[in-house]
């Protein structure tokens, strides 16, 4: 008897021909060209551009913010207007102060809640599935989006989450002429939405308790800061966890003995043990294969070593997050899938000061989503190309898996 998996609705238009081709292996052809530079040249320069790929040589740039800035401030002020969000601010007064400000609404004490609700909203849909489930959209993004959208207090439905999803890639990959053409649309569909939001925020959310400090005085609330920060944290939060959870879950499906544990994890062990699972998966499919910065000033990369190289001002860097992951020098057998390596083995969410805001709620979140999901029964990919995880330019589009 065969199968049907009718496909997932599609978050932007897939190129044809070569270039599909190409944009569908594109962050694959970087990562073999990163690792190959990590065994044999570590820093590269072409040009204005120079390749950095050794673990300590990466988080020197990374964790070095004051020469080397990010270069997201073009593209979140179209997104998300000014003050600008935090992954475009350079001023590190500023930088410390918005991100004081949005601890004391994006609270700590939410996290655990977080990941239960994470948890439910699996199990809910897989409770409706039937045996069969769509990954990327089906599960990871409608439980993810839902739950930012009711955490932050905005109101989404399939357009504005497509609008996020393509704002995610207008500032954080490289955008083509037609999406810059059509990014100014999608952030004015985002900043309507929470504009809405912000005249009538639902009780508890996170645009409540903003209201309720610019009510009690705090003038770090003026209605363009939060307008930016929520706005700011819809663009950069859900899609991340689709990407990542596709992808490890395509990692895991692929060694038998890594999901054995990460389902037994997930019936028995604790979420720590479970996330292990995940970040390990994650460093063989990162979100990215390298962050990219701007020097601000005339520096040095790997100084005091044999690859050691001056980089000129305006240069851009391209720290291999991927290739880094994967330094002998610095992470023992690094071929060899391992849940329980050192928490900072791991650069998916950065380094330095512009460190992923949310990591300590992914902490959560991702094995919560995972939790249910793994602890189906014979969990497998669905026959043929449905079980396939599909790709369109950076972003997993379909992957269908199966359970008794």
């Amino acid at each position: 008897m065969s199968e049907t998996f009718p496909p997932a609705p599609s978050m932007r238009p897939r190129q044809k021909g070569f270039k599909g081709w190409i944009a569908a292996r594109k962050f694959k052809i970087l990562t073999a060209i990163l690792k190959r530079l990590l065994k044999s040249w570590p820093v590269v320069k072409l040009g204005k551009t120079v390749f950095v790929t050794r673990y300590d040589d990466v988080r020197a740039v990374l964790g070095d913010d004051v020469r080397f800035n990010v270069r997201y401030a073009d593209q979140l002020k179209i997104a998300t207007g000014e003050p600008l969000f935090l992954l475009g601010e350079n001023d590190p007064d500023r930088l410390a102060g918005d991100i004081e400000a949005l601890r004391s609404v994006m609270r700590p004490e939410d996290v655990p809640g977080l990941g239960a609700d994470a948890a439910g909203r699996g199990a809910a849909l897989l409770e409706k599935a039937g045996g069969r489930i769509e990954l990327v959209d089906a599960y990871f993004r409608e439980a993810t989006f839902g739950l930012f959208e009711d955490y932050l207090g905005i109101a989404g439905n399939a357009e504005l989450r497509r609008a996020a999803t393509r704002m995610f890639e207008f500032v954080f990959y490289d955008a083509d002429e037609q999406l810059k053409a059509a990014a100014p649309d999608f952030a004015k569909q985002i900043g309507t939405a929470t504009e809405a939001a912000m005249a009538a925020p639902p009780e508890g959310s996170v645009l409540a308790r903003c209201r309720a400090a610019q009510q009690d005085g705090d003038k770090r609330f003026t209605d363009d800061f939060i307008r930016s920060m929520i706005g700011g944290m819809y663009i950069g939060g859900p899609p991340q966890p689709v990407i990542v959870l596709a992808q490890a879950m395509d990692v895991l499906l692929s060694r038998p003995q890594a999901l054995e544990g990460a389902q037994a994890a997930a019936r028995q062990g604790t979420t720590e043990e479970l996330y292990g699972y995940m970040l390990e998966a994650m460093r063989f499919q990162p979100l990215a294969p390298a962050l990219l910065r701007v020097a601000a000033r005339g520096a040095v990369v790997a100084r005091g070593t044999w690859h050691e190289h001056a980089v000129a001002e305006g240069s851009t860097v391209i720290a291999g997050v991927a290739a880094a992951m994967f330094d002998p020098r610095r992470v023992a057998e690094p071929d060899r899938f391992d849940p329980k390596r050192p928490y900072n083995t791991y650069l998916h969410y950065g380094f330095g000061a512009h460190e992923c805001f949310a990591r300590h709620l992914n902490a959560q979140l991702l094995p919560g989503l995972l939790r249910p999901l793994l602890s189906q029964p014979n969990l497998r990919r669905a026959p043929r190309k449905a079980g396939k995880m599909q790709v369109n330019g950076p972003f997993p589009e379909t992957f269908w898996v199966q359970f008794d």
